[in-house]
Parts: C-alpha cells; sequence; structure tokens
C-alpha cells in the first residue's frame, strides 16, 4: 500500500522518526511513600535493588506475587523526602492493599497523589525541543522539576 500523507498518522510517524514526538501516557497512577524505612522496605517488595537509588534517580521495578506473577511494573522516582511509586491505574487496587498490608514495624506510610498529566516526548531531536524551550535536562536516569506557566513539570529521562 503506497504511503498517503494525507493521514496525520503518517505526519506523526514522520515527526517522530525525524525530530520528536508528544504522546499522553494514559491511565497512570500514584502513590506518595514517605518514612525513614521506605527505601529498605520497597528494596524488599519488589524486583529491583532499591536501596542505593539516589536522590534524583528512578527505575523501573516489578511487584508479585508470593508465587512470583506480575502484579505490576512500577516506575519508582527518589525525591529528597519521599518516593513516588507509579503505575498503572488498573494495576494499582493490587499492587496498593499488599504494600499496605506487610508494614508492621518498618517506618513506611503510602497515600494517593493527585491524577496529572504524563506525557512522553520521543525522537533523536526530544534533548534539543526541552532545551530551546528552556527546561533544565535531568541526566540519564535522573529526573528535575522545571516550573512552566503556572505548573510544576516533573522530567523523567530515559533513553
Amino acid at each position: 500500500m503506497a504511503r498517503d500523507d494525507a493521514y496525520p498518522i503518517h505526519r506523526e510517524a514522520e515527526a517522530l522518526i525525524r525530530a520528536a514526538g508528544l504522546h499522553r501516557r494514559e491511565r497512570h497512577a500514584a502513590l506518595c511513600v514517605t518514612g525513614a524505612d521506605r527505601l529498605d522496605y520497597l528494596h524488599r517488595m519488589l524486583t529491583q535493588s532499591v536501596q542505593g537509588l539516589a536522590v534524583g534517580q528512578a527505575t523501573y521495578a516489578c511487584m508479585l506475587t508470593v508465587k512470583g506473577r506480575i502484579l505490576g511494573d512500577i516506575l519508582l522516582w527518589n525525591a529528597a523526602d519521599h518516593l513516588r511509586f507509579e503505575t498503572t491505574r488498573d494495576a494499582m487496587p493490587a499492587v496498593q492493599p499488599p504494600l499496605e498490608r506487610y508494614v508492621i514495624t518498618d517506618d513506611v506510610t503510602f497515600e494517593a497523589m493527585p491524577d496529572e498529566a504524563a506525557w512522553v516526548l520521543a525522537g533523536p531531536d526530544a534533548l534539543g525541543v526541552l532545551v530551546r524551550g528552556g527546561f533544565d535536562v535531568p541526566v540519564e536516569g535522573g529526573f528535575s522539576e522545571t516550573p512552566f506557566e503556572g505548573a510544576s513539570v516533573l522530567m523523567l529521562r530515559r533513553t
């Protein structure tokens, strides 16, 4: 089938391949994890080693059942005073109860974060777009927070 430039999908794919494209990431939910034992506790609950996760860094992990079934894919962000624990909206009802149930003597609390828009900027010129837009571009695997038009933009850099 011949390519037809009249279809927006072709223009969008071309922009993504040659420059940069912006995509809204739907259906995510987040928890704010606080307490002195938050890293140690999540290290024991997730598949990824998170004890050494530096402030300003983020990592992917999974949460499993005791039989090894995946409950949810997690993106964990380490801020100075809390962790941002992010997964899909569909997975959160399966993930949150076991997280809270196994807190016994650990100093850890989980609180739902408000819904917010999440976007993915991808393509060979994605970094250039951010720099030209005046954003503070984080190092690979890190995140930054930049004020933008009265809002705060939390940006994670992944390649």
